[in-house]
């Protein structure tokens, strides 16, 4: 069984909460000298695939106690443990009238977001949340501790980035409508570097209605915001929260519309966007929902649309994902998320064969009209997709203990 219930862990044999480098360190080669250990690496534990933050019947080493906050205001950097979150940096750096490219619920940890590429408010502008990082502290298969930096460990570096708000909710009698203004949004010819959407669409098998919400965020306050008025001229809203305020308000307000104790998969694909690909891909998950909803109690579902971060320029640090560095997906490319949510663990294989089900329908769909991406972003990745595998063969391979050793998560050549 492939999925975990969200914010709970698995069986534990050991759960060690190392405070410091040095702790980390000793756990490591504590565990790599036996090739039988299994342990699993937990920053803020909000990946759904099982094993990811949880080692069931091994060692989880949980980092939420790297949790140091080091502001240089004269350069205006920071230097953070991988344990916080994201709210937690948010608020240190309010008080210096200041954002970081960081995530976007607050709830979400420090290490596994940047890891993994991490998409921001910001991103339309300054690319994923790794390509913001300066340095990284890490501590190898060996226990040694190294800085990886553009100039020391420079693969290493480049491995690491990327190997692991305004809030409106709309009657689902305007889905035309939401697809229509998303599509436009996508428009290369009306791209707008200050707008950030996350558009979701969402099916309430208890109910059986859904609703649709668009998060949105404008990074300039002193431009007219035209491009996200295509959104917020749609009509009937539910509720409209729409202001200006600081990122610890805009990550506190979606941190309270997470999903919580229940059993949850995540799954992407990426695509260009075209006059029609949206509606398609939305019957077809919108199908799957109904195909399942009378065998899956209370079950939640939600496909969501947003642009890929834009990239930084060439001369900036390397990363691993494999995205040719003088392209622009910002502009018209699509990341789709895949999300379903149920109680009953007994339902699990077959919400995951749904879900299944709908990445190959999203897959056949988009190849059909020539506007596929193999690329797969790896926070949103599900157990059974290969997010890694989608950077190329270029990509850089970090292979040893901690591929062999940790079962959680997503690997080479999975």
């Amino acid at each position: 069984m492939d999925s975990e219930i969200l914010n709970c862990s698995e069986k534990t044999y050991m759960h060690r909460p190392p405070s410091s480098v040095e702790e980390v360190s000793t756990i490591v080669k504590i565990l790599s000298a036996s090739a039988n250990s299994t342990f699993s690496i937990r920053s803020g534990g909000h990946s759904p695939n099982s094993g990811a933050a949880n080692a069931k019947w091994g060692v989880t080493i949980d980092l939420r106690g790297l949790n140091s906050i080091d502001i240089n205001s004269d350069i205006y950097n920071l230097q953070v443990g991988t344990g916080l979150t994201w709210n937690e940096v948010y608020q240190a750096v309010d008080g210096y009238d200041r954002v970081v490219i960081g995530g976007r619920t607050g709830s979400v940890g420090v290490g596994g977001l940047i890891t993994g590429g991490g998409i921001s408010a910001f991103s339309p502008v300054y690319g994923f949340a790794r390509d913001n990082v300066l340095n990284m502290e890490v501590v190898l298969a060996s226990g040694e501790s190294v800085n990886a930096n553009a100039s020391h460990h420079a693969d290493l570096f480049a491995a690491l980035k990327g190997g692991q708000n305004n809030f409106g909710i709309y009657d689902i009698s305007t889905v035309e409508e939401q697809l229509a203004a998303f599509t436009a949004f996508k428009n290369p010819a009306n791209f707008d570097p200050f707008a950030e959407i996350k558009q979701s669409y969402l099916y309430y098998g208890a109910e059986d209605q859904g609703s649709v919400s668009n998060i949105m965020y404008y990074s300039n306050a002193s431009a007219a915001m035209a491009s996200l008025q295509r959104f917020t001229d749609i009509k009937p809203q539910a509720l409209n929260t729409m202001r200006i305020s600081n990122s610890t308000d805009f990550s506190a307000e979606l941190t309270r519309y997470q999903p919580m104790d229940q059993y949850a998969v995540h799954a992407t694909a990426t695509f260009r966007v075209s006059p029609t690909i949206l509606k398609k891909v939305y019957d077809a998950w919108n199908a799957t929902n109904l195909s399942i909803a009378g065998d899956v109690l209370n079950l939640t579902s939600v496909l969501v649309y947003q642009s890929i971060p834009a990239l930084q320029p060439a001369s900036a640090s390397p990363n691993s994902l494999g995205i040719p560095p003088d392209s622009h997906p910002e502009r018209n490319q699509v990341l789709c998320l895949v999300s379903l949510y149920w109680p009953l663990e007994k339902d699990s294989q077959l919400v995951q064969q749904a879900t299944q089900s709908i990445i190959r329908a999203v897959d056949a769909l988009t190849a059909e009209e020539g506007v596929q991406v193999p690329y797969r972003y790896l926070n949103y990745a599900a157990s059974w997709q290969s997010p890694i595998g989608s950077y190329g063969p270029a990509s850089v391979e970090v292979l040893g203990v901690f591929r062999r050793n940790v079962p959680g998560g997503l690997k080479l050549f999975d």
